[in-house]
C-alpha cells in the first residue's frame, strides 16, 4: 500500500518543463531558429536553387515553430499548474489525515468503527484496546459479539441501537460489556450512523467509556449516605424519645430543631417554632447563653407557660471546630421541687 502511494506521489511530481516554463520557451525559439538555419542552408545550397517544395517545407517549418509556443502555452503550462494544485490538494488530504488518525489514536474514550450489516469491528483506537485488553488486531475483523457477556445480550444492544436511530437518529446508554478475561464492566456509549446517500446505514461510529471507577465513587457515596442517615434515624429516635427537652439553635439564636418533651411544654409544633428567635420560646435561655451560663436550675417562661427546670449549655461545632450554633437540654423540675419543698416542711414538722 505505501508503495502504491509513493509511485502515486511520483506521478504528481511536475517535470523540468513544468517547473521551469521560461527556460523552456528558449529552448523551443533555440530549436526554431536551429531548423530555420538548417533548412535555408539545404535549399540555397544544397539544392543549389529555391524551388516550391523547399519553400514549403520552410513555411511548414515556421509554422510548426510557432505552433509548439501556442501549444506550450495552451496546454503544458496549464497542465503544470493542474498538476500542481493536485499535489497541494493531495497533501492537504494527506495532513488532514495524519491529524484525524492521531486525534482518533490519542482520544480517551474508546472508539470502533463497525460494519452495519455484519456487526464486524473495522477500525479501533488505542484506548479501545485498553478497555477491552485486546490488540488491534485482535479487534479489527472481528465481531461485536466477543464484547458482550451473552447472545442473549448481543442481540439486545443491537435492538436498542435500530430502535435509538429510529426515535432519536442516535444512541446513548449504558451497558455492561466484557473484557478478554472476561471480566465485565459497567460502560457509557454514544453511538452515530454512517450514512450513504440514499439514507441507508453502512457503519456504526461507537464511542465507549468504561465507567468502573464512576460506579465504584457513586456506590461509595450511596453507602457513606445510607450510614449517614440510619445514623441520623437513630439520633432522631433517641432525641424524640428522651426525657427532657433539647432545642438546638443556630448562631443568630434561631431555633433549627426541638424535640417533642420541649415542644409540650410550650404546647406548639415543631413547624411554629422551628426558626424563630430563642426569645420568644424561652427568653431565660437566651439571657444565660449571653450571659456564659452553663448550667443551673431557673425559672422559666416556655411560651408564657412557668416551670422550674434544670438546663445545660452546649456549643455546637461545625468545620474546623468554629461554633456553629448551641445545644440545650433541660428538664422539667417542677414537680420535683413541690416534692422537695413537701419534703422540707415535713422536717420542720
Amino acid at each position: 500500500m505505501e508503495n502504491s502511494k509513493s509511485g502515486s506521489e511520483e506521478e504528481l511530481q511536475p517535470n523540468f518543463f513544468v517547473k521551469n516554463p521560461v527556460w523552456t520557451l528558449l529552448l523551443f525559439i533555440a530549436a526554431m531558429l536551429l531548423m530555420e538555419s538548417i533548412a535555408i542552408i539545404y535549399v540555397h545550397t544544397i539544392a543549389s536553387m529555391p524551388s516550391r517544395f523547399a519553400e514549403f517545407s520552410i513555411l511548414l517549418f515556421l509554422h510548426l515553430c510557432i505552433l509548439f509556443p501556442v501549444l506550450y502555452m495552451l496546454y503544458l503550462r496549464p497542465l503544470g499548474k493542474y498538476s500542481a494544485e493536485r499535489e497541494e490538494i493531495v497533501k492537504s488530504v494527506k495532513d488532514t489525515f495524519i491529524l484525524l488518525q492521531t486525534a482518533f489514536s490519542a482520544m480517551n474514550e474508546g472508539i470502533l468503527i463497525v460494519d452495519f450489516k455484519t456487526r464486524n469491528i473495522l477500525e479501533a483506537n488505542v484506548a479501545a484496546e485498553k478497555i477491552f485488553n485486546y490488540t488491534r488486531d485482535d479487534l479489527v475483523g472481528s465481531s461485536t459479539k466477543m464484547l458482550h457477556l451473552n447472545e442473549r445480550m448481543y442481540e439486545k444492544f443491537g435492538e436498542m441501537i435500530l430502535n435509538s436511530y429510529r426515535e432519536n437518529g442516535c444512541l446513548d446508554a449504558a451497558f455492561t460489556l466484557k473484557r478478554k478475561d472476561g471480566t465485565t464492566f459497567p460502560s457509557e456509549h454514544s453511538i452515530i450512523p454512517i450514512m450513504a446517500e440514499d439514507g441507508s446505514y453502512l457503519r456504526h461510529v461507537s464511542v465507549i467509556r468504561d465507567v468502573t471507577e464512576r460506579v465504584k465513587a457513586h456506590e461509595k457515596v450511596r453507602n457513606v449516605m445510607n450510614t449517614l442517615e440510619e445514623k441520623n434515624t437513630f439520633l432522631e429516635s433517641v432525641i424524640t424519645n428522651m426525657f427532657s427537652g433539647i432545642i438546638v439553635v443556630d448562631h443568630d439564636l434561631r431555633i433549627k430543631m426541638a424535640n417533642p418533651y420541649a415542644l409540650r411544654l410550650c404546647a406548639k409544633s415543631a413547624a411554629q417554632v422551628v426558626g424563630s428567635p430563642l426569645r420568644n420560646f424561652c427568653p431565660e435561655f437566651e439571657e444565660h447563653l449571653a450571659a456564659g451560663i452553663g448550667s443551673g436550675e431557673i425559672t422559666a417562661h416556655f411560651c408564657s407557660n412557668e416551670y422550674v427546670v434544670g438546663f445545660s449549655l452546649f456549643n455546637q461545632t461545625g468545620a474546623e471546630n468554629k461554633t456553629v450554633g448551641h445545644i440545650i437540654n433541660f428538664k422539667d423540675l417542677t414537680e420535683i421541687m413541690k416534692i422537695r419543698k413537701e419534703m422540707r416542711q415535713k422536717e420542720r414538722l
